[in-house]
């Protein structure tokens, strides 16, 4: 047996039994993990921000503070400033990239996991 990587592969065997060894599992997983938190926490972020945001800010229009951009939140209007509604926007922005990037690389992560590793070179014979 050899091994390449983290992997167990099986010698003279035109295409090797490829075993991940418990160490590569272990790191694995916890990469598994982390991706897949990166969109359950931008998801929460996006739904923490627009509910704080619907609790501080006031339900009708305000032209003397400025609060006169609309945030519609499943039928519940309220109003911001334009600071508020950018620096939302601008969060909110940030928050889908995460989102889908995680989406992204928790794809490539489980893509790259099922190949097998790159040929190793051949030993010379003694």
């Amino acid at each position: 047996m050899r091994s390449y990587a983290g992997f167990i592969l099986a010698d003279n065997n035109l295409n090797p039994e490829v075993q991940m060894t418990p160490q590569r599992k272990s790191r694995f997983r916890w990469r598994q993990i982390v991706l897949l938190a990166i969109p359950f926490v931008a998801i929460f972020l996006m739904f923490r921000l627009d509910s704080r945001l619907e609790k501080t800010s006031p339900a009708d229009p305000n032209q003397d503070s400025g609060q006169i951009y609309p945030l519609d939140s499943h039928g519940h209007t309220v109003y911001l400033t334009d600071q508020q509604n950018s620096q939302r926007n601008g969060t909110m922005n940030k928050l889908e990239v995460a989102f889908f990037a995680g989406i992204v690389l928790l794809g490539v992560e489980e893509w790259l996991s099922g190949r097998p590793p790159r040929a190793l070179p051949e030993e010379p014979s003694s």
